[in-house]
């Protein structure tokens, strides 16, 4: 059986910080990141620890799943349940 390929990380960060007017360097430097470690974030090359994404969403003021959004396998995993006998 072949595993269903892991769930991947969409970045809306780009597309949040250009539509308040905020620089890229400018929240980098707000970050103390560097502009290339956000340019990675932004293009998906990088995923940001849980602590920097909270730091990029309140610097954005939103949610950090307003940033990013979860693209999983095809089909959502199939949880079974098993009875413990009769009661």
């Amino acid at each position: 059986m072949i595993p269903d390929p892991l769930p991947t990380l969409e970045p809306r960060v780009r597309e949040r910080r250009q539509g308040l007017g905020v620089g890229a360097s400018d929240l980098a430097r707000q970050l103390g990141i560097s502009r290339q470690a956000l340019h990675k974030i932004e293009v998906g090359d990088s995923v940001p620890g849980t602590l920097l994404a909270f730091r990029l969403a309140a610097a954005l003021h939103c949610r950090v799943d307003d940033l990013f959004t979860l693209r999983g396998p095809a089909r959502p995993p199939t949880l079974r349940a098993r009875g413990a006998g009769s009661l």
